[in-house]
């Protein structure tokens, strides 16, 4: 899958080069200037993001709800 990216003014391509169904979790690889690694999941405790190459993550009330996920994990 192809789409663009956005910065400012600037715009470039990326793409998603792999997308494996593990089941329990998703692995995500993205490539872009640079590339990144998603996992996405579900635990007892509700669904999970983590991205490994920068040893971050972040919990997910419900995938679908992006406004709840992006107030909820982008407070300082």
């Amino acid at each position: 899958m192809t789409f663009n990216c956005y910065y400012q003014k600037e715009k470039w391509p990326g793409r998603i080069v792999q997308f494996k169904d593990y089941g329990s979790y998703i692995e995500i690889r993205v490539e872009s200037l640079s590339s990144i690694t998603v996992i996405f999941g579900k635990t007892s405790l509700g669904f999970f993001a983590c991205m490994p190459d920068y040893e971050a993550g972040c919990h997910l009330i419900e995938p679908e709800n992006e406004v709840y996920n992006r107030i909820i994990n982008f407070r300082v």
